[in-house]
């Protein structure tokens, strides 16, 4: 197979598995993981899905639900004639219908660190993931959101929506790395952000419709000393007027918050999700967490100064 960075073994400093035939036993844990799912065509240089879980049975059981639904014969890799289910694993129908136009052969890896039993933390490190996927392969998985493959265009869910495509070749383009490491500069990851303005005065703010958006604190209580990055409370996408209104309650009205509208190429809501989590990821790589507040996790929030 190709000598890719997402296929190593210690891809981004953690201990993966060795690959495996989806559908075998491979001697997964029953403990909260993420996993990495590839097909064996040379020409597929490139990651078909990754998932985490926190599940009771963690990856062991989460890898054993996709195999059953992908295939019928998991053990021989003979694929589920119809269209599998989307419930209990949602990339089941994409990954079939892979095994049904290129070919049945796929294998995955897991790991397990610890900090994996922590939902915000696995929650990042999946993001953190997908991020990097698109930083060195030039796109997202393949599954990524729902997506399928041309020629089953109509188990796609989203297609319908404006702009969605099948081709994950024709998703959002990779942000700009060179621009990561200040997550509150006005051109993080290449993109026009906005002058940061506080939450409070978002009513007197002319917006556009939708776009990318972040929150955080002017006074984070680091040490002038310190030599950690600022960290974000939150980075979003959609309706930018209802979901910064909704950061005010959550956040505070004190936080700050700058905007971005979407590039040029991304004119669907998935392409837009694509550089939601390629943004969270890249948080994750600079600061090794997710934005502070991400995924309902409120791990700090200073009151609001009161001037006399």
């Amino acid at each position: 197979m190709s000598d890719l960075n997402c296929y190593s073994v210690d891809w981004f400093d953690l201990s993966w598995s060795e690959w495996y035939p989806l559908g075998s036993e491979g001697g997964a844990p029953t403990k909260s993981g993420i996993y990495r799912v590839r097909h064996t065509d040379q020409e597929r240089d490139w990651l078909e899905y990754i998932g985490e879980t926190g599940q009771e049975r963690g990856v062991r059981g989460r890898i054993g639900s996709l195999a059953n639904n992908v295939y019928d014969d998991k053990e021989n890799q003979v694929c589920a004639e119809g269209r599998p289910g989307r419930a209990p694993h949602t990339a089941a129908d994409c990954l079939n219908a892979i095994c049904k136009s290129i070919g049945p052969s796929l294998e995955v890896s897991y790991a397990t660190p610890s900090l994996a039993e922590d939902r915000w933390m696995r929650k990042g490190l999946e993001d953190a993931l997908i991020a990097l996927h698109r930083r060195e392969i030039g796109h997202s998985y393949t599954a990524f959101d729902g997506r399928m493959l041309p020629g089953y265009e109509e188990w796609d869910r989203k297609l319908g929506k404006r702009g969605n495509v099948t081709d994950v070749h024709k998703g959002a383009k990779p942000l700009d790395w060179n621009r990561a490491e200040n997550v509150t500069g006005e051109n993080w990851m290449g993109l026009e952000w906005s002058k940061p303005r506080s939450l409070d005065e978002l009513r007197d703010t002319s917006l556009p419709e939708k776009g990318v958006y972040r929150t955080w604190y002017g006074e984070y209580p680091y040490l002038e000393s310190s030599e950690e990055p600022q960290p974000l409370l939150y980075v979003g996408k959609g309706n930018l007027r209802s979901r910064l209104n909704a950061r005010r309650g959550t956040d505070g009205t004190h936080a700050m918050f700058s905007f971005s509208p979407p590039p040029s190429d991304v004119d669907s809501e998935r392409k837009l999700r694509e550089i939601e989590v390629e943004l969270i990821g890249s948080h994750y790589v600079v600061s090794g967490t997710s934005p502070l507040n991400q995924e309902s996790h409120e791990i700090y929030r200073p009151a609001p100064r009161i001037t006399q």
